[in-house]
Parts: structure tokens; sequence; C-alpha cells
């Protein structure tokens, strides 16, 4: 996954940033990647050039007042401006390499709106809590298919996400367009309203779609954030009670006391589980 300042590309294949380095972190089956902030280092032909301007100023100004030390500043200021050429150039922030028409369609999802890519990143926040979770689960879980049924489910979201965002922009032309003049029973406004009701019910779906999605994913994550405290409950539970048992010069419980449900709550995590692996089979 790739994002700048315009644009998200969520693919299968490898990305890269141009025009500068690239920041890259990897969480889970997930490798994000955008362009990192340009480094100083130092000073610019521009900020050589004007600094020289400023001391050729003072210079002139110390003139003015009969000073006869003004060659002083005056001198290096016009040599800072004849070596300005020769200074460092502006570094400026690079940008993501959009997919390019060799590479097959269906291997990346492209979001250049600002509510599609808001969108996502809700979508890769609940995503990061669930790989964050999911190794304290130990074997319970399958965590490398776990991780690639995740990855899917970010992808085809992507996908549902860059295709409302084409049906709004078709809905915004649409909408755009004027009739006046023109009666209703005219064939184009006929038609016209045909395709508004269409792509209406189309984004209707669609945002029912994703909002159910992307609740499937968040349920994951919070039982999965939910088993893990609880465990971590458990154990100071049950630390508290071996150390109050040396205490009272008796033996260490055998069985843990508010573990009584472990069973069940094991059993809501597979349950997640499995609902993310239908969620990533789903089609994108």
């Amino acid at each position: 996954m790739a994002q700048d300042d315009t644009v998200v590309i969520v693919s299968t294949l490898p990305l890269r940033v141009s025009g500068g380095p690239a920041e890259i972190r990897r969480w889970g089956p997930v490798v994000a990647m955008s362009p990192a902030a340009p480094a100083r280092g130092g000073w610019t032909g521009r900020e050589v050039r004007g600094f020289g301007v400023l001391c050729v100023m003072a210079a002139s100004l110390v003139s003015c007042f009969g000073a006869r030390w003004w060659p002083a500043l005056a001198l290096p200021g016009l040599a800072l401006i004849g070596l300005s050429p020769f200074a460092g150039t502006e570094r400026r922030r690079g940008s993501v390499v959009r997919p390019d028409d060799t590479r097959p369609a269906a291997a990346h999802r492209v979001l250049v709106t600002a509510d599609g890519r808001a969108a996502l990143a809700g979508v890769v926040a609940v995503a990061e809590r669930s790989c964050a979770a999911w190794p304290a689960l130990g074997t319970m879980l399958d965590l490398p298919s776990a991780e690639h049924a995740l990855a899917q489910s970010i992808f085809n979201l992507a996908g549902l996400i860059e295709r409302r965002e084409r049906l709004r922009k078709a809905q915004d032309d649409l909408r755009a367009q004027t009739c006046a003049g023109l009666p209703e029973s005219n064939p184009a406004v006929r038609s016209l309203g045909i395709q508004q009701d269409r792509i209406d019910r189309a984004l209707s779906e669609l945002d029912a779609e994703i909002a159910r999605r992307t609740t499937a994913l968040e349920n994951v994550a919070s039982v999965s954030e939910d088993f893990v405290c609880e465990e971590a409950l458990r154990r100071a539970t049950r630390d508290a009670e071996r150390v109050l048992a040396e205490f009272a010069d008796e033996d260490p419980p055998s069985r843990p006391g508010p573990s009584e449900r472990l069973a069940e709550e094991i059993e809501v995590v597979l349950a997640a589980y499995r609902e993310l692996m239908d969620l990533s089979d789903g089609p994108a």
C-alpha cells in the first residue's frame, strides 16, 4: 500500500515512490509506503542568494551614514550572490508512482478522493488493531492464514471504495446536467432520470456493503482485543491468588477463579476468525 497527499494505492504488486526517499512501515501482512520528508542538507541556492542580497543592502545603508567599512559587507554579499548557482538545490517531497497500463487493473485499487482515502484509513486502523492483538492468541489462531485473510479483506474493501468513488463521480456528472426547456416527457430527460435512480440505488447498496464489511473487521479486532485484555486480567488475578496463598501458608489454588468462561470466550474468538476468513473470500 502506498499513499501521498493526493492518492492511496492498494496493490498486490510492488509499489514505489519517485522524486524523493520513501518511508516504509511493515505491520502484519501489509507493507505501507509513503514519501519521506526531505532531509535538510545545507543552504539552497535561493537562501545563499537572499543572504547575499541582504549583505549588499546593509552595506548600502551603512555607506549612506558615511561609514567607510561598508565594503566589508558588500564584498561578501556580492561573493555569495555569485556563488549561489553552485549551492544545493531545494529538496522536495516525493510522490507515489501510479500504476500504468502495463499492469493488470485487477492487481491494484486507486483511491483519489478525500472521502475514499479517509474511509480506507479507517479500515487500515482497524486492521492494525487486529494484527497487534493476534500474536497474544498463540496457538488458538493460525496467524499466517489470518493475516492473509486480513490483507485480502483490505484489498476487497479498497475495491468497493474505488467503485463508490467512480459511481459518485458519475452521479455528480448526471446531476450537473441541465434540462431547462425540455419537457419531462422528452426521452432524453426520462433516460437521465432513470440513470440517476439506478446510480442512487447502486450507491445505497454499495454503502451498505462497505459498512457491513467494515463492521465485521471491527468485530474481529474488538473480540481479539477483549480476549487479550481478559487474559491479562486472569494472569494478574492468578498471580495475586498465589501470593495470597503463600502468605496464608496454603497451597496455590489449582484452578483460576475468574476463568470459568474461558472455553466460551475462545469459541467467540474463533467464530470471529472464521467470519474474517469468510469475509476475505467474498467478492471484491
